[in-house]
C-alpha cells in the first residue's frame, strides 16, 4: 500500500497520525515506451522510462541452477559512498539463494533528491514484478496459463536499507483466503536510516570538520572520512537530499514512521534559519545548537485492518560501532508487537495462523556487507522463501 501520487512529480501527502495509509493508493509505473534490453557479460540490464524525464536501470542476473518458479531477491545499493565498496553483490546474492537477483539502480545525489530514489525504486519492483515473478507458458492447446508467481525478496543497506523496507512494509501483499504471497515475502537491511526526523547534529556541527561516511563523489556534500557513519554526516546528507523538512517526515521516506509518531514536529523555516545563524557563530560568535523540541512518541498500527499486508521475515543486520543502531532494534521490535497483535486478531477470526521471525544480526565495528555476508544473506533468502 503506497502513498497516493496523482502525478509522476507529485510530491508525499502527509498523513494524520491517527489514519495514516488507512484508505490510499498509489499509480502504477507504466512506461509507454518499449524498455532497453541488453545483454553484457552474464547480466542482463534494462532501462525503464519513467514518464518524468528520468529512467532507471535494472541488473538482472539469473540463478546458477534454474528452476521453476525460483525466489527474486531485489538488491539495492547503499546509496552513500562508503570506505569500502563492492561490486559483487548480485552475483553473490544469486548463487546464495540460487534465485535471480535484480538490482534496482536508483540515483541519489544533491541533483536528484528524495522523493526520486522511491519513484525509481517503485518503477522497478513494478517491472519486475510485472515481467519476472510471474510464470507464463503454453499449455493444452496454446492456451496461455499463469503459474504460481514467484516469491520476492528484497534488501539493502544505509540509505537502500530505508528504502528496501519501505517497499517491503508497503508491498508485502498475500492471498487472504490462501495466505498466499503476492508482493514482498522476505527482507534482510544493513545499517538502516529508518527514521531521518531522530537524527540531531552534535554541538558546533557547522564549524568543525566532521568526521563523515563521504569519499568525494559528485553530487554528495563534502566531509572528513574516518572510516565511520556519523550522525553529522547523515544530517548533511538530509539537508542536501531532501529540499523541504517535511519530505522527511513522510513514513516513505523514514518507514519507522508507519509504527510510530516522529519525536519532533516538522522544523520551522524561520526557526531553522535562526539555528543557522547560531550554528555559524551567533551574534557573540559561540558555536551552539538550539534545542529540539522533542514530542512524546505514539503507536500508529501498521499495518492498517483490512490491508490484506502480512509483514515479511525480517533480518537486521547492526554493526555494534553504528551511531543509529537503535533504529534497527526499534524496527524488529514494532514488527514484532505489530505482528503479535495481528496474530491474535486472526485467532479471534478463526484464521490460519502464519509463521515469521523478526531477528538481529550484531556485526563488529560498522559492520557493512561484503561478499561474505551477501552470500550468507542469500542462503538466508532461499531458505526463506522457498518455504510454503
Amino acid at each position: 500500500m503506497r502513498s497516493l501520487i496523482s502525478d509522476a512529480v507529485a510530491i508525499f501527502r502527509l498523513q494524520p497520525a491517527g489514519g495514516i495509509l488507512a484508505s490510499v493508493g498509489r499509480n502504477q509505473y507504466h512506461s509507454y515506451n518499449i524498455p532497453i534490453i541488453k545483454t553484457i557479460d552474464d547480466e542482463t540490464h534494462v532501462k525503464i522510462k519513467l514518464g518524468i524525464g528520468k529512467s532507471v536501470e535494472l541488473r538482472i542476473r539469473y540463478p546458477p541452477r534454474p528452476e521453476s518458479n525460483s525466489p527474486i531477491i531485489i538488491f539495492l545499493r547503499r546509496g552513500i559512498p562508503t570506505p569500502t565498496q563492492c561490486e559483487s553483490h548480485l552475483k553473490d546474492l544469486a548463487v546464495g539463494a540460487n534465485a535471480t537477483a535484480v538490482e534496482i539502480n536508483y540515483r541519489l545525489s544533491t541533483q536528484n533528491g528524495y522523493p526520486l530514489p522511491i519513484h525509481m525504486v517503485l518503477a522497478g519492483y513494478d517491472w519486475t514484478r510485472a515481467n519476472l515473478a510471474r510464470g507464463i507458458h503454453t499449455g493444452y492447446k496454446g492456451l496461455r496459463m499463469t503459474t504460481k508467481p514467484s516469491k520476492i525478496g528484497v534488501c539493502g543497506e544505509l540509505a537502500g536499507g530505508s528504502l528496501a523496507t519501505m517497499l517491503a512494509l508497503t508491498e508485502c501483499f498475500y492471498t487472504p483466503a490462501e495466505l498466499e504471497p503476492q508482493g514482498i515475502s522476505a527482507l534482510a537491511v544493513g545499517n538502516p536510516i529508518l527514521d531521518w526526523t531522530a537524527l540531531t547534529p552534535s554541538f558546533a556541527r557547522r564549524n568543525a570538520p566532521q568526521a563523515g561516511i563521504f569519499r568525494k563523489v559528485r553530487g554528495f556534500p563534502g566531509g572528513a572520512n574516518n572510516g565511520s557513519l556519523s550522525v553529522n554526516g547523515l544530517c548533511d546528507i538530509r539537508d542536501a537530499f531532501f529540499s523541504k523538512a517535511e519530505r522527511y517526515f513522510d513514513p516513505f521516506a523514514s518507514p519507522l514512521l508507519f509504527f510510530r509518531t516522529p519525536s519532533s514536529e516538522i522544523p520551522n523555516q524561520a526557526a531553522t534559519s535562526t539555528e543557522e545563524s547560531l550554528l555559524n557563530g551567533g551574534p557573540e560568535g559561540e558555536n551552539f545548537l538550539l534545542p529540539i523540541a522533542k514530542k512524546r512518541l505514539s503507536a500508529r498500527k501498521y499495518p492498517p485492518a483490512g490491508s490484506n499486508l502480512l509483514l515479511p521475515w525480517t533480518r537486521v543486520g547492526l554493526g555494534k560501532d553504528c551511531e543509529f543502531k537503535d533504529q534497527g532494534v526499534d524496527l524488529v521490535e514494532l514488527m514484532r508487537k505489530s505482528f503479535r497483535r495481528s496474530e491474535v486478531e486472526r485467532t479471534a477470526d478463526a484464521k490460519p495462523i502464519v509463521r515469521r521471525n523478526f531477528e538481529v544480526e550484531e556485526r563488529e565495528g560498522i559492520g557493512l556487507w561484503d561478499e561474505k555476508h551477501m552470500l550468507e544473506i542469500g542462503q538466508w533468502f532461499g531458505e526463506k522463501l522457498r518455504k510454503p
